[in-house]
């Protein structure tokens, strides 16, 4: 509802403004009519058989609209054989880093210090004998050592 002192200011308004006035009479009149319209209508009440043709046609329109689907069975496309290749080589990575972490894990729980057996050591630093001389190939043991 409109507060009564706006109300009141607008009617005030309206007495002093034609214009103003033309409308306010033209909305009376309009909710006048409305309201007699809405009294005519309380009295008007639709066929008793109008409830049971409308509920049958509803009825019927469902059925027929759960028979038949509305959606079109497509093949699979690309995009879904895109994901399945997806899914598939993330399992291959997957796979790869559990292998690789499993080697690790036995290189790391065998020690640091453990050299395999089919591996020839040689030191990586022997002292020389003599300033500038180049140490010579220890042909004692049958094996060559890596230059320096």
């Amino acid at each position: 509802m409109v507060d009564a002192a706006i109300s009141q200011d607008g009617l005030d308004h309206a007495s002093e403004c034609d214009k103003c006035s033309d409308r306010l009479s033209d909305e009376r009149s309009l909710s006048n009519v409305l309201g007699s319209l809405a009294e005519t209508d309380l009295l008007i009440q639709a066929p008793e058989t109008l409830e049971s043709s409308l509920l049958g046609a509803f009825r019927l329109a469902t059925a027929e609209k759960n028979s038949v689907p509305n959606v079109a069975v497509l093949p699979i496309t690309g995009r879904r054989s895109y994901h399945w290749s997806v899914a598939a080589a993330a399992a291959v990575v997957a796979a790869l880093l559990a292998i690789a972490g499993v080697k690790v894990l036995n290189l790391r729980s065998a020690g640091p210090n453990v050299i395999p057996q089919n591996v020839a050591v040689t030191p990586a630093y022997e002292e020389q004998k003599e300033p500038g001389s180049v140490p010579a190939n220890d042909l004692s043991s049958g094996k060559e050592s890596a230059p320096i």
